[in-house]
């Protein structure tokens, strides 16, 4: 039976844990080496103690390939560049803008803002609310 454990790492970290992870393997090839040192007797099954250690050892020669190009992986992300890879969105990328065009995008969004501004400063206000049209009833 087989499991895939996900989980983080410093990256500072990774080839400590990775080498960790392929000292553990040590243990099943001892548990090999134990079974294929078979001494002959009656009770010898030594067809079955090779069919198991080679099953072992297939399992530890996997697991070691697999740590392997892990390891492989992460020098390569190290090192190479991640270049951005192009959308196929089927509608087409603006080109980029000049330094002169974003400063003429620039004036023209001031300007407008300043235009709302000079809107806005001639909507009438109630400074003086003696002056305003009162709709409430005086007293008197």
């Amino acid at each position: 039976m087989r499991a895939t454990i996900n989980f983080e790492v410093d990256v500072d970290q990774v080839e400590n844990t990775m080498a960790t992870l392929v000292a553990m393997e040590s243990d099943s090839l001892r548990a090999v080496a134990d079974m294929i040192d078979v001494n002959p007797g009656p009770r010898t099954m030594v067809l079955e103690e090779v069919s198991e250690a080679l099953r072992l050892l297939s399992e530890v020669r996997t697991q070691l390939q697999q740590y392997r190009d892990m390891l492989v992986s992460f020098e390569k992300a190290k090192f190479e560049t991640i270049l951005p890879q192009l959308v196929n969105s089927g509608s087409p990328v603006a080109p980029r803008s000049t330094p002169a065009e974003n400063t003429n995008s620039f004036q023209e969004a001031f300007q407008s803002l300043s235009q709302f501004g000079d809107f806005v400063d001639r909507i009438p206000t109630e400074e003086n609310p003696g002056e305003a049209d009162d709709d409430t009833p005086e007293e008197g």
